[in-house]
């Protein structure tokens, strides 16, 4: 389980969260696991690369 999915999933209890967020940010995230969506380099998304 990736970082991102496990900071995800502990929004869910969290008071006053807004319910479409969560939902779009999961759904981004199984598009870029499944591999329907390609995310970006840091040096893409950045200018420099680590």
């Amino acid at each position: 389980m990736s970082l991102a999915t496990l900071l995800l999933e502990s929004f869910d209890e969290e008071p006053g969260l807004d319910r479409a967020l969560l939902t779009e940010l999961k759904q981004r995230a199984a598009d870029l696991r499944s591999g329907k969506v390609k995310g970006l380099s840091t040096e893409a998304a950045y200018g420099f690369s680590l």
